[in-house]
């Protein structure tokens, strides 16, 4: 089910007149809950099935948003958004959006979960099989997997026509994907007997999968995130025992990310240029957050002042974004632009963490108010931290208490304290 509102605000927090909430029908829903993935070993892909088309779309158009203000300056937080709720809640598992508006996104229904799409008018089921939507590119295709038997990774183009492949549909295996690219490639994890191992996949079913540190075997791998180039960032066992982020560029051998002198390491985001940011351990057993470059190896991104930090998201010029400790033992939202991290503040209360990041340099995430409770904010150069609920007016969209997706023009995916998502666009 969606509503759509016009939030506004003015820089200050204002609020301004609310535009009647449309309403339209929920979406189909149907069957079982999906059972967890089981592990596995590298098997052969298997070519994709062929599938009837899912459902027909179910018509809900958001309400157009009278008398737009003008375009707010680059990098700056729109004073005025268009809010689609996605009332089919709760949701579940990964949530994504790209810079047309699309959102993929699974819904917990009565009967089990649901993947669907949003085409910035309408909520369709992308199937009638109990599965989950994890990823979506520019072109609006979305990955994720159907559970029959076990899961398997599909792959989905909205059309017209919708098409619908399902691939590795061997009974024995389960394959659960991560993140696609712009040209369809997937990155996920293949599971049998206990044995996991990371993949690359194409549209049409064949691939590769990807070789563990130090050993030549395809097995103890996770397959995490995928750029433009196929070049993929995740997991790997090392020969020592420990879990190190890995980097596998098609065509040659993987890549051991490292550790800052600890046992293990892990990946939070990878990007165009073949940056990698993530979490990696100390001697100590401390955690800070870092970036590697093929040029730099890994870089120590050091704290606020504490022992710890974490990295959660990363744009094309490499800023990441995600939180670090103070000396007085709270954890705030934090930016590397370089090797320096910027505290972003809270919204009067003790605690923040960034969650994503953008190419204009906004970054999303939540923070804590002087009550306690947990709210979705913004932040720019230009504007600081701004709570997304003071720009809302008496919109009835419950309370944002969290940015899961930022797309570059400034629209976000938040979560509310009702369970539902809901979209922010600003308005044109």
């Amino acid at each position: 089910m969606l509503f759509t509102a016009l939030l506004a605000g003015s820089c200050g927090g204002g609020g301004g007149d609310d535009v009647p909430v449309a309403q339209a029908p929920p979406a189909a829903a149907i069957g079982p809950a999906a059972p967890a993935p089981a592990p596995a070993p590298a098997a052969a892909p298997t070519p994709p099935a062929a599938v009837p088309p899912p459902p027909a779309a179910v018509p809900a158009p958001p309400t157009a948003a009278p008398n737009p203000p003008a375009p707010a300056p680059a990098g700056s937080i729109a004073a005025t958004f268009v809010a689609t709720v996605f009332a089919d809640s709760p949701q579940a598992g990964a949530m994504s959006l790209n810079d047309t508006g699309q959102v993929a996104y699974t819904a917990t229904t009565a009967t089990g979960e649901r993947a669907r799409f949003f085409d910035g008018a309408a909520v369709r089921d992308i199937s009638a099989e109990t599965g989950r939507a994890v990823a979506l590119n520019a072109a609006g295709m979305v990955t994720g997997f159907l559970v029959r038997g076990s899961p398997h990774i599909f792959s989905w183009l909205p059309g017209p026509p919708e098409v619908l492949s399902v691939i590795d549909t061997s009974p024995s295996v389960s394959t659960v994907p991560a993140a696609i690219n712009t040209s369809g490639q997937m990155a996920g994890t293949l599971a049998d007997r206990g044995f996991r191992t990371g993949f690359r996949r194409n549209p049409d079913g064949t691939g590769q999968s990807l070789e563990a540190i130090g050993s030549g075997m395809i097995v103890g791998t996770e397959g995490l995130f995928i750029n433009t180039a196929a070049t993929i960032a995740g997991l790997s066992s090392t020969p020592a025992g420990g879990t190190h982020a890995a980097l596998w560029v098609v065509g040659q051998p993987v890549v051991d990310v490292g550790t800052l002198g600890g046992a293990n390491s892990s990946v939070a985001a990878l990007n165009d240029a073949g940056q990698v940011a993530g979490q990696a351990e100390l001697a100590n057993g401390q955690q800070r957050a870092y970036r590697w470059s093929a040029s730099q190896g890994i870089v120590d991104l050091g704290t606020l002042g504490g022992p710890d930090s974490a990295a959660a998201a990363m744009n094309a010029a490499g800023w990441v974004a995600g939180s670090a400790s103070t000396a007085d033992g709270h954890t705030l939202a934090t930016l590397w632009r370089d090797a320096t991290p910027l505290s972003l503040g809270t919204l009067g209360g003790t605690d923040s963490a960034a969650t994503v990041v953008n190419a204009a340099g906004q970054v999303g995430g939540r923070a804590s108010t002087a009550g306690g409770a947990h709210h979705a904010f913004l932040w720019s150069q230009l504007d600081g931290m701004v709570d997304l609920n003071a720009r809302v007016g008496s919109a009835d969209v419950g309370l944002l208490q969290e940015i899961v997706a930022l797309a570059q023009d400034g629209s976000v995916l938040a979560t509310t304290d009702r369970g539902t998502l809901v979209l922010l666009r600003p308005a044109k």
